[in-house]
């Protein structure tokens, strides 16, 4: 986690590169550690991925959840993100729509449990 934290830090221009500057300079004796790249790399640029969609910044939450999800498709098992990624396709009004979407939903299930 500190490796990200530098990583994302204002004054590296690049976290990309950090990253592949770490792992590039790993001694030998750490390269069973190699294996992490990717998944540093898509957590830094998951980490970009969040602050851009607080700051309001669509286009660059659409373009960044791809690249994450080539470094590490784990994170499609996060909602939130997809959702978050949808959004800035498709605008807030899509998001409040799936949000009615699944409260009548949930209303629905609730009332056929009863009966």
């Amino acid at each position: 986690n500190n490796l990200i934290g530098w990583a994302t830090y204002p004054s590296i221009s690049d976290p990309l590169h950090y990253i592949n500057i770490i792992f590039t300079s790993l001694p030998n004796a750490a390269e069973v550690l190699s294996h992490r790249r990717r998944e540093a790399a898509a957590m830094v640029l998951m980490k970009q991925f969040y602050i851009n969609y607080y700051q309001g910044n669509r286009l660059a939450v659409f373009r960044l959840f791809p690249a994450v999800l080539i470094r590490d498709p784990n994170w499609l098992h996060n909602r939130g993100a997809i959702l978050m990624w949808l959004e800035s396709i498709f605008g807030n009004k899509f998001r409040d729509f799936l949000r009615n979407l699944a409260g009548s939903m949930k209303k629905n299930l609730i009332r056929i449990a009863k009966c």
